[in-house]
């Protein structure tokens, strides 16, 4: 079992990026792994032509299978 936390901060001056995500991750053998998590992304970027600012925020599942 994995339990990881990762973020990102960025500011250029003229806007911000945040993102973290959280997630559990389960492995039921050495071939086979599920996992799922939450995952939260901002930007708010004045000069930027399109999509000034976003915020968006969504849950996610996954399957794995190594070969």
């Amino acid at each position: 079992m994995n339990l990881a936390f990762t973020g990102e901060y960025g500011n250029n001056g003229d806007g911000e990026v945040l993102m973290t995500d959280i997630g559990i991750n389960y492995a039921f053998n050495k071939r086979w792994d599920i996992g799922g998590g939450y995952n939260y992304y901002k930007r708010d970027q004045d000069n930027a032509k399109t999509f000034r600012k976003i915020e968006f925020d969504s849950i996610y599942l996954r399957l794995g299978y190594v070969f």
